[in-house]
């Protein structure tokens, strides 16, 4: 049987971790920031980080007084997903200073 030199599959496994470890502190700072928007009314502002996950969610008094509070289910969702479109855009140009061969 014959043997085959592995030493390059070495390198590429030590490439492929220092690039986990780098994608892997990317988004722990990621984490770390902090991403606001408003739905159009400015009635509902949410709050994400950079991994998308919510933080805040504010309401408006006067929006849940009115007289069809059930409107503000795709108000909250449009806030919320405005928020991560933030981070997702921030994570974005990231990833492409991180991984030059990432184009989205």
């Amino acid at each position: 049987m014959d043997e085959f030199d592995l030493g390059g599959f070495s390198a590429v496994e030590r490439e492929l971790e220092q690039t986990r470890q780098r994608l892997a502190a990317a988004r722990a700072e990621a984490a770390g920031h902090r991403h606001r928007a408003a739905a159009p009314d400015g009635s509902v502002t949410a709050v994400v980080n950079g991994v998308g996950e919510l933080l805040e969610l504010d309401i408006d008094d006067r929006a849940l007084r009115t007289a069809h509070p059930r409107r503000l289910g795709p108000v909250i969702v449009t806030a919320i997903g405005e928020a991560r479109a933030l981070a997702a855009a921030e994570n974005q140009a990231a990833l492409a200073e991180l991984l030059p061969a990432f184009e989205g």
